[in-house]
C-alpha cells in the first residue's frame, strides 16, 4: 500500500491518503506490513551493491536510492529489530519494519518512482544480512585487516557459507584486499584452539560455530541439518577432545550462562522439512534452506504433487469406513500437530481420543504419526502422567503427545485441568528432574487411544468443547504383519505429508475442523454416558420437570442412577443438565399453597 508523502519530503502528514497505486501521488512511501523487513544500505557504491546481489543471488525486491538501496525481505519469525547494526557482511545497515518505520519508506520523489527490481518478491532475510553479536564495522578498513577479518570469522562461523562471506568482505568491503595467500590462511577451516584463550573465549567460539541457543530451559545446537538438544557435553567433548573433563565442564558452564535465550515467536516457530520450511501465520511452504532456529525438524520432503500411494488410501478407508469427512478430520487431527501458533491453537482448543475395541489399527496410526513427525518431536505420556510436572516437561519443544492404550479409569480434576490447559496453550507447570519447576506454554497436540469410554469427574461444557472422541471400530478383514512398513515407505511418507499440509491449510481456511457426523454422533453419545444425568433427562420431556422442585427431580433421578449406574451425579450437575437440555430455569412460585423454587420455562 502506498501513502502520500509531504511534497519534497520523506514523511507523510497526519491523515495522509493511501492507495494501492502510486500514480495519484507526486511523493510517496510504501507502508510496510508486519512481515516486511527492509535492509537500508547507505553510502555504498553501486559496484559493491551489484557485486553483493550477484555473489549471493539476491532475488528479493530491491529499490535503489540515491546513496544505496533498500532490500525488502520476509522478516524471520521472532527477529528482534535493531535500528542499526553490523551485519554478517561486515558493514552497518539499518533495519526497518512496520514498528520503527510506521509511516512508510520512500519509494517515489518529485513524481519519479525509484528504480525497482523484483517488484513484490520477498525472500526470507538471509543469515549474512542479519546482525552479529559484537560485530565491528569493517567497511573501508585499511589497517589491521588480517586481525580484524580473523576475529570476524569466529563471529560468523554459524553462517551457512561463512567462507563466501569472508571472501566478499576481503574483495569488496576492505579498502584494499589482502594478498590471496594471506587471505587463504585467515579463512581456512580451523579447529577450536584453546591456546592463550580463557574458557569463556572458547565457549563463545563454540556458541558461534554451532549456533548454540537456549529455548525453554533446553540448550540447542545446529548439527548441519537441524537443531538438536540434550547432549551438549558430547558436542563439547568432540570439539575439545584433547582437553581434560574439568576444562570441558568449565566451558559447558560458560555456555549455559552466556548463551542467547530464544523466545517463542508470537506467531509460532517454523517447522523445517527436508526441502524447506512450513511458515506459520502466512500459510505457506517455502522451499529454502534456513538455519534460523526452530526446535522442529521433519526429515521428509514436502511435494505438492506427490502421487497417491494405494496402501495409504486403503488404510485410511479401513479406519474411517470410507467416510470422506472422517478422512479429512483424521488428517486434520495430524495437521493440528504442526500448528505452533499458540493463539490459533487456543482458538481450536481440542484434544483427541481414538476409541475402538482392539485390532482396528489405532496404535498403528500413532506409530505412523510418530514416524511422520519424527520421534524427536513426540512424547508418549498417558493422561494421568501429564498431571505430573516431571512428565509434562517431556512436551517442551514437541509437536505431539501420543498416548497409546489409555486405561479404563476416570479422568480426575487435576488431570482434566492439565488436558484443558495444554489444549488451549495456557501456562502449565513443568519440572526437569532435579531442577525447580517453572511455568511455560506447551503447543504440543494431544492424541490418545483407548479401548474404553473413559469417564471423567468433570461433566461441564468446557470439557465437551475440547474433547473429540473418534471411533475406529472397523477391523481389517485380514491382518497384515507388514502394514506399518507399507504405509511408511519414502513415497508413502511424502504422500502423507502432502495430505497433512493440505489439511493444515484447510484448518486455517476453515478456522476449525471438518465436521464428521460419525465423530459428532459418537462424541455426543459419550457425553450422555459420561453424565448419567443427561442420559436420564433425554428420556423425559420438558413437561416432566415444569412445576417440580429440584429436590423432587433429584430424588427420582437418584433412584434410577443407583439402580442403573451404581452411583448418582450431584444435584448441581442434574440441575445444570435440566436447564441446558430443556431450556428451563428455577423460579420462585406458589406451589400447593406454599412459596417454593420450581422449574419453569426460561
Amino acid at each position: 500500500m502506498f501513502i502520500e508523502f509531504k511534497e519534497g519530503s520523506k514523511h507523510a502528514q497526519k491523515g495522509a491518503d493511501t492507495s494501492p497505486f502510486h500514480e495519484k501521488f507526486n511523493d510517496a512511501g510504501w507502508l510496510l506490513d508486519s512481515y516486511d523487513l527492509v535492509i537500508d544500505i547507505d553510502n555504498k557504491s553501486p559496484e559493491m551493491i551489484e557485486a553483493m546481489i550477484k555473489a549471493f543471488d539476491i532475488k528479493t525486491q530491491i529499490v535503489y536510492t540515491d546513496r544505496g538501496c533498500h532490500l525488502y525481505f520476509n522478516k524471520p519469525q521472532g527477529f528482534k529489530v535493531k535500528k542499526e547494526d553490523v551485519c554478517g557482511l561486515g558493514f552497518k545497515v539499518e533495519y526497518k519494519d512496520s514498528k520503527n518505520t510506521p509511516a512508510g519508506i520512500t519509494i517515489k520523489r518529485s513524481g519519479q518512482l525509484r528504480k525497482i527490481e523484483n517488484m513484490g518478491d520477498r525472500q526470507i532475510l538471509p543469515d549474512f544480512l542479519q546482525p552479529i553479536k559484537n560485530g565491528e564495522d569493517l567497511f573501508g578498513l585499511d589497517e589491521s585487516r588480517n586481525n580484524k577479518i580473523y576475529s570476524h570469522k569466529f563471529k560468523i562461523m554459524k553462517l551457512k557459507n561463512y567462507k563466501k562471506v569472508l571472501r566478499f568482505i576481503n574483495e569488496h568491503v576492505f579498502a584494499e584486499p589482502l594478498d590471496p595467500e594471506e587471505f587463504e590462511t585467515v579463512a581456512r577451516e580451523e579447529e577450536i584452539s584453546t591456546k592463550d584463550k580463557t574458557e569463556y573465549d572458547v565457549s563463545q567460539e563454540l556458541i558461534n560455530l554451532n549456533n548454540i541457543v537456549e529455548y525453554s530451559n533446553h540448550i540447542y545446537y545446529y548439527n548441519g541439518d537441524r537443531y538438536e538438544t540434550g547432549r551438549l557435553d558430547r558436542l563439547v567433548a568432540r570439539e575439545l577432545k584433547t582437553q581434560k573433563i574439568a576444562y570441558q565442564n568449565e566451558v559447558i558452564g560458560h555456555i549455559e550462562r552466556h548463551v542467547s535465550i530464544v523466545e517463542a515467536p508470537e506467531k509460532g516457530f517454523d517447522i523445517s522439512f527436508a526441502n524447506g520450511i512450513l511458515r506459520h501465520g502466512v500459510k505457506m511452504f517455502l522451499e529454502i534452506e534456513s538455519k534460523e532456529f526452530t526446535p522442529y525438524y521433519i526429515d521428509i520432503d514436502y511435494k505438492e504433487d506427490a502421487p497417491p500411494v494405494e496402501a495409504v488410501d486403503d488404510y485410511l478407508d479401513q479406519l474411517t469406513e470410507g467416510d470422506e469427512d472422517y478422512k479429512k478430520l483424521v488428517l486434520e487431527m495430524i495437521a493440528h500437530c504442526l500448528i505452533t501458533n499458540s493463539e490459533f491453537k487456543k482458538n481450536l482448543a481440542t484434544f483427541s481420543i481414538i476409541i475402538g475395541k482392539g485390532g482396528e489399527g489405532k496404535g498403528t496410526l500413532l506409530e505412523i504419526i510418530s514416524r511422520i513427525l519424527s520421534k524427536e518431536n513426540c512424547s508418549y505420556n498417558s493422561i494421568d502422567q501429564l498431571a505430573d510436572p516431571r512428565y509434562a516437561y517431556d512436551l517442551v519443544g514437541k509437536l505431539a503427545n501420543l498416548g497409546d492404550d489409555i486405561k479404563d479409569k476416570p479422568i480426575t480434576n487435576d488431570e482434566m485441568k492439565m488436558l484443558k490447559n495444554i489444549s488451549t496453550c495456557d501456562p502449565v507447570m513443568v519440572r526437569q528432574l532435579n531442577k525447580m519447576a517453572y511455568s511455560t506454554k506447551l503447543t504440543a497436540s494431544l492424541i490418545f487411544t483407548s479401548n474404553h469410554m473413559i469417564k471423567s469427574h468433570e461433566k461441564g461444557d468446557s470439557y465437551k468443547r475440547r474433547v473429540t472422541w473418534a471411533p475406529m471400530m472397523n477391523k481389517p478383514k485380514k491382518t497384515d504383519a507388514h502394514l506399518i512398513s507399507k504405509v511408511t515407505t519414502p513415497e508413502a511418507l511424502e504422500y502423507w505429508v502432502k495430505m497433512i499440509i493440505e489439511a493444515y491449510f484447510r484448518l486455517y481456511d476453515q478456522e476449525g475442523f471438518t465436521v464428521s457426523k460419525k465423530v459428532q454422533d459418537y462424541t455426543a453419545k459419550y457425553h450422555e454416558e459420561n453424565n448419567s444425568c443427561e442420559f436420564w433427562i433425554q428420556g423425559k420431556s420438558k413437561e416432566d420437570f415444569i412445576g417440580k422442585r429440584p429436590p423432587e427431580c433429584f430424588n427420582e433421578y437418584e433412584v434410577w442412577a443407583i439402580e442403573n449406574e451404581g452411583k448418582a451425579q450431584s444435584p448441581r450437575t442434574l440441575k445444570n443438565a435440566i436447564e441446558m437440555i430443556h431450556e428451563l430455569k428455577v423460579v420462585q412460585k406458589w406451589n400447593n399453597g406454599k412459596n417454593a423454587k420450581v422449574y419453569a420455562e426460561a
